[in-house]
Formats: C-alpha cells, structure tokens, sequence
C-alpha cells in the first residue's frame, strides 16, 4: 500500500522535474547543443513528474477522502518573506482536488510533449540563412530547444499552481503559467497575427488578474493570511461573512455614513467576485473571452496543452479550491446558492451558450474548437455557481482528456494537409481533388471566402477519414465525448452538471432554471457544430489537391491521440450515478462523488437522486444536434463546403453575425482600444503642450533671466570688482615708492617731514 505521508511530503519534486528540465534544455541552447535531445529531456522531465503526481493520486485514494480533504496531506513547507509576526510559506497541499487534477496534467502534458516532438519537427526546415538562403539549421536546432523549454516551464507552473498551499504561491506560478502562454501564442513571432495575438492575450487576462490580485488582499487584511488550510476554516469564513455589506464596511473605515450603488452586497461576495476576475480572464469567459480564438496562432500543441487541457482550466480550479469563499454564507451546505454563486452561474451559463452559437459559423478547423472550449468552461463555471462542485470538477478533468485529444487530432489534420499540398504541387495536382481551386468562394455576403493554401480552413479539407483513418476514429471518439453521446466520458460529465440544475430549479432556484435551458440549449448547439466540423474535415470527396494527398500522421503523433481516446470514452465511468440502472452498482456507486465531494472547510456534497428526465432532454439535446448536422453537412459534404447550408436556414445576414462573433472584437475596438488609443493621445497632446509647454517656459524665462543675471554679473559686478582692483592698483603704485625697503630713504622723508611739521609751526 502506497504511503500518502511520505509521498506529500516529497510532492515539491512534482514540479521540480519539469523545472530542471527547463534548466537543461537552457543550457543546451547556451551550448549550441539544443535539438532532438530538447525534447528528449522535457518528455522525461514531464513523465516524471507524471508518474509522480499519478502515484500521489493513488495514494490518495487509500485512506478516507473527506479526513484527507479536511486535513490535508503537506509536503515540508519553507519560509520565504516575513510577513508581519511570521513568514510566507511555500508548501505543497495535496487533497483530492489538487491530487487529481495534478494527475490530469501529468498525463495530458506527457501525451502532449511526446506529439510535439514529432509535430515540431518542421522547426529544422523552416528557417534560412538571409545572405545564402540556406536552410539554417542551427537556428532551427535552437528554436525546436526553445519550443521545449518554454513547455517545460509552463508544466512547472501548472504543477506548482494545483499543488500550491497559499493563494500568493498560486498567484507566482499562475503568472508563469500566463508568461509561458504569452510566450507560446507569439512562438511564431515573425508572423503578425501571432504577435498580436500574443499580446492580446497577455493584456486581456491581466484585467482578470488585476481583480484576482486585489482579492487576494482583500483577503489578507480582513483574515491575516494567504494559506488554503487557514483560510477554509469555518470561524475564518464566519470572519469573512461578518464583515457585512459594503456601505456598512466603509462607513466603519471612514467614520461617517457612506452609501454606494450596490453597496447592500456583501463583503464576502465582493471579495468572491474579485477572484472571479481571475477566473474571468484565465478561463476566458465572457466578457473576457475574446483572446482565446486568436491564441490560436500558437502551434497546435500550444492550443492543446495550454488552450485548452490545462491553463484555461486553472480559472475553474481557482473557483473549486476557493469554492468555500464563494459559498461562505452556507458553509455547511455548500451545495446551497448563495452570494456571488448568482454571478458566477450567469456569467458561466452565458458564456457556454455565447461561445456555443459562434461556434457553429466559424471555418478554422481550431477555432472551431478554441470556441468548443470556451463554452466547456462555461459548463464548469455555471455548475460551480450553483453549487454542483462535483461535477464541475469531473467536467474538468474529462474535458482535459477529450479536447486535448481534439485539439491534437486538429493539428494532426493542418500537418497532413500542409504535406498533401507540397505532395500535390510536386505532382501536379490530383485527379480526384475534387471542387479544385476555382470554386472557393463563400457566397455569403460578409463571410470570407476560402484561402486555397490555408491548411486550417475545413473547406479545403474533406475526404480525409479515407487518407487519415487513424486520426479520424480518434478524432470521432474525443467529438463523441464532447457531444455528450452515450457512454463517452463527456455524457457523464456533463449530464450530471445538468442533472443538478434540473434538481436545484425544484428548490426555486431561477437562476438554476437559466443553467438548465442555456446548458441544454448549448448541448444541442455543440452537437451541430462538432457534427459540421466532422463531416466537413472528415467525408465526402476531397475538396482540394492537399487533402487529397493528405498522409497519415508519423506514429510520434498519432500514438498519443490512441491514449488520449482511451481517456475520452471510459474517464466518464468513475463518476457513473449510483441509482444509474445497471452500470451505477456495477461500477461502485459514483466513486468519484466519493472522492471529491468534501471541501477543506469540512463541507460535503450530497448525492441526489438519479433522474432519467435531464438525462434523456440532455441526450435528445446532442441527437437532434447530429440529426440536423448531418442532414445540413453529412448528406452533402462537397456542396456544404462549397456553400455552407446553415446560412440558408437562419439568413445570411444571423450566419454573418455568427462568423464575426457578434462583432464583439469590433466593438473592443471601437471602444476600449481606440477609446484608450484617443486618450493616450489626448495624454501625449497634453504632455506635449501644457507639461512640455509649462516645463519649456520654465526654461526659458530661467534662460533669460540667466542672461540678466549675467549682463548685470559681468557689468555691475565683475565692473565694479574691476574698478576696486584698479584704483587699488594704482594706489599700490603710487604706494611702491614709499614703500622701497631703503632706510636712508625713509630717513629723508622723515627729515622732510620734520622740516614741513616745522615751517607749519614757525608760519
């Protein structure tokens, strides 16, 4: 039996392993000796700590779930910075939350690594040496290192982000994990788009952050501490929640009366709602949704890992492990709705359905999925707002699985499709490419046409099931997961995330009621979607010369997307209702309920009775989803691609809507950039007329009068000090023959003097 004691207590080489592979791979680079053996190192780094961090999770399984969620497991803390009467300490918690989810990243991340290895290959071929025009290899060497080192260290952050004991220690290695992101979205930075989109994702969640850190201080001045075990304790969230509204608050600061807007709302739920901020930001949920999409002009093993597997859920598990701050007025039924919970449950229910109906008119075979992820965390986000932490948390963990498995499978495609396009060039072109180059207009007013040599838009792909069978029967099984069909891990997940809405609105919970029609609704239009992008990508004729020379992927890529397929249909079993007929008291009553449903503030989860009605609405959802995708895209494919059905069912000008995103990026623009572009403008104006004006006249009248005082320094003065010394000259002249050192001399002025003193007498 596995000792959980001392595994916790050495858990700190979970992201140690990582970070030294991040050393060695720098070191490499600094040695000129980066390559192949890059990603050899960061593929052992990370599956150390991958079967490290899966050894503690099974571990955790050995004793009693709630004592270990009560007390949790501690590795040896370390004192960092003083802190008024002690230290901030660094240590690792392990809990079931943190057990599992680290777990989840050991093996996404590892899965991820080892494609990558292959899929980056391309980085030894793509650079040239400007003056010969030479493949430059040794510039390729250094970035396929660099590449590994990058994922490396955001690994290292995201280890150290779930395992984390206080929230500052989170807040470091969150901000990792966001420098790496920045990093890996702009990797290809000779690009625009990548730059830019690296730099809107880095300036979008830093609004997030922004709440995120002033919540943390929040919470540091009214409880004294940043650490999870402290902060969860019952008298401490009673601390919290005793603080009372917001006016009550700053009237007892300021010692006057004070009345705000909103200001009956609380301070717990001010605080909740500030951590949420950084939620907002990571997990990309609306209104700070908008970086996500263009985060894919990272490389698609970017788009998996930390788009979509791991960074972007950190919002949700941020949420999960203060799930008691969110619920502090109900500490001992955190299942119950209560203060920002009514927030955090909106924004999430908007956000899935939002991102849901974008989803269905965009063309990119990745944003397709970038759309499909922010709607999952919505899904995340909306049950931990109604109190579904549970299967908020098995969402999260099965969503990894089958979209990292997506995304990879994605990637697998554009690399297939970029080499059928130098194998149809090199060959002339292909007897079966089907509409060929000629007919790639959209013909909807608004919406782009295709760009015949882009290897993303799903419009220049079908057929490929035939050229790519293996990518395309995992590709299928992580689609299935997503749409929540029967029995794929994705149906249990997220039908027990409905389940519990269709509960809660029994209790009179309205705002349960708009989760459970925005969540169903968004499962229908998941199903659409996700039926489109599989029959356009994947049936039919081929549509160019590229996909019809469209390869297998090498086995470094494909492998990886068969682990992740296992994963993707049978995760979802280990959370399989108990009174779910058949497979519930076969697979052991809802383990995973067991696992994860008890808080560090001693809360517990209770289990509600199964009910067939959610799941059969969420089913028929997902079914009429595929129905109507197939009768629109699978019937047809070819013609589908050529023009896209869905445009003639809801209007063209609903579809362009759809494809622009509600114009929501326009509006950004419109507003926020120019407005900020217009006011730094205006700052500039400023600075140059009034400051540089006020600082410049200034300088001039202290130039004039610096003349002044010169003209009167030089005349007066220096005039008057001139005259002393000339009058004194002269006098010292005069004085020198008198003054010549001869006593025979001064004996005759004497006697002259006698004579003159005399004569003056006598007369």
């Amino acid at each position: 039996m596995l000792d959980l004691a001392a595994l916790a207590a050495n858990a700190w080489l979970v992201p140690l392993f990582t970070a030294l592979a991040f050393v060695i791979i720098l070191v490499q680079i600094w040695t000129g000796r980066g390559g192949r053996g890059s990603a050899y190192t960061a593929i052992a780094g990370v599956a150390a700590s991958g079967a490290y961090s899966v050894v503690l999770f099974l571990a955790s399984l050995g004793g009693s779930a709630a004592e270990l969620s009560r007390s949790p497991a501690m590795s040896r803390t370390m004192d960092w910075l003083p802190l008024g009467d002690g230290y901030l300490r660094f240590g690792i918690l392990v809990d079931p939350l943190g057990a599992a989810t680290a777990a989840m990243v050991g093996i996404a991340c590892l899965m991820i690594f080892i494609y990558s290895s292959s899929y980056m290959g391309a980085e030894f071929e793509r650079y040239t040496d400007p003056t010969s025009g030479e493949v430059d290899r040794a510039l390729g060497r250094a970035r396929y290192a660099r590449f590994f080192a990058y994922v490396s260290l955001f690994a290292t952050g995201m280890f150290g982000f779930v395992l984390a004991s206080n929230l500052v220690q989170a807040l470091l290695f969150w901000e990792i994990m966001g420098l790496c992101s920045f990093l890996l979205i702009g990797f290809w930075n000779f690009k625009p788009s990548a730059a830019q989109a690296a730099k809107k994702a880095f300036m979008t969640t830093r609004i997030g952050d922004m709440g995120l850190f002033i919540g943390i201080m929040m919470l540091f001045a009214f409880l004294g501490t940043t650490d999870y075990a402290s902060l969860m304790r019952p008298e401490s969230l009673a601390r919290l929640q005793a603080i009372g509204p917001i006016d009550g608050w700053l009237s007892g600061m300021l010692g006057y009366e004070v009345y705000i807007p909103l200001g009956g709302v609380s301070v717990a739920a001010l605080v909740a709602l500030c951590l949420f901020g950084g939620s907002i930001g990571k997990s990309a949920q609306f209104p700070l949704h908008v970086w996500l999409p263009d985060a894919m002009e990272g490389p698609t093993p970017v788009s998996a890992m930390i788009h979509a597997a791991t960074m972007v859920s950190a919002g949700v598990f941020l949420i999960a492990r203060l799930y008691p701050v969110f619920a502090s007025a109900t500490v001992d039924h955190p299942d119950q709705i209560s203060g920002a919970m009514y927030a955090v449950a909106a924004i999430g229910a908007l956000t899935a359905l939002l991102a849901a109906t974008i989803g269905m008119a965009q063309y990119d075979i990745k944003r397709v999925l970038a759309f499909s992820t922010i709607s999952q965390l919505g899904y995340m986000v909306m049950a931990l707002g109604i109190g579904a932490y549970v299967a908020a948390v098995f969402h999260l963990l099965t969503h990894a699985f089958f979209k990292a498995l997506l995304f990879l499978g994605s990637g697998s495609v554009i690399h297939g499709v970029e080499h059928g396009m130098h194998e149809g060039h090199s060959h002339g072109g292909g007897q079966d490419a089907g509409a060929g180059h000629h007919d790639r207009q959209s013909g909807i007013p608004g919406v782009a046409a295709a760009d015949a040599h882009d290897p993303q838009d799903m419009r220049n792909m079908g057929g490929l099931a035939k050229r790519m069978p293996l990518t395309y029967v995992t590709f299928l099984a992580g689609t299935l997961a997503l749409t929540g069909v029967p029995v794929f891990s994705g149906f249990w997940s997220k039908d027990e995330i409905l389940s519990d809405a269709f509960h809660k609105m029994g209790d009179g919970h309205m705002i349960a009621l708009v989760v459970w029609v925005l969540g169903t609704t968004a499962a229908f239009v998941t199903a659409f979607y996700m039926a489109r992008q599989v029959f356009m990508v994947f049936a039919g004729p081929p549509s160019t010369d590229a996909a019809a020379h469209a390869p297998e992927s090498a086995p470094a890529m494909v492998y990886p997307l068969v682990v992740l397929s296992v994963f993707a249909i049978l995760l979802g079993l280990i959370g399989v209702p108990a009174a779910f007929p058949v497979l519930g008291p076969l697979l052991g009553g809802n383990p995973f309920h067991h696992y994860m449903g008890h808080l560090l503030s001693g809360g517990a989860f209770e289990t509600h009775a199964f009910n067939a009605l959610p799941a059969l609405a969420s089913v028929g959802a997902a079914a009429t989803g595929w129905g109507l995708g197939y009768a629109l895209y699978g019937r047809r494919p070819a013609a589908a691609r050529s023009r896209d059905p869905l445009a003639s069912v809801i209007g063209a000008p609903l579809f362009r809507l759809l494809n622009r995103k509600y114009y929501i990026d326009e509006i950004y623009d419109a507003t926020f950039i120019r407005g900020s572009v217009a006011f730094a403008k205006l700052n500039a104006w400023f600075d140059r007329r009034a400051v540089d004006g006020a600082v410049n006249g200034a300088s001039w009248l202290g130039s004039r009068g610096a003349s002044v005082n010169g003209w009167i320094d030089s005349r007066i003065v220096d005039g008057t000090v001139t005259l002393v010394a000339m009058v004194s000259s002269e006098l010292s002249r005069w004085m020198r023959w008198l003054q010549t050192g001869r006593v025979q001399q001064y004996l005759l002025l004497a006697f002259v003097g006698v004579l003159i003193f005399l004569a003056m007498n006598v007369l």
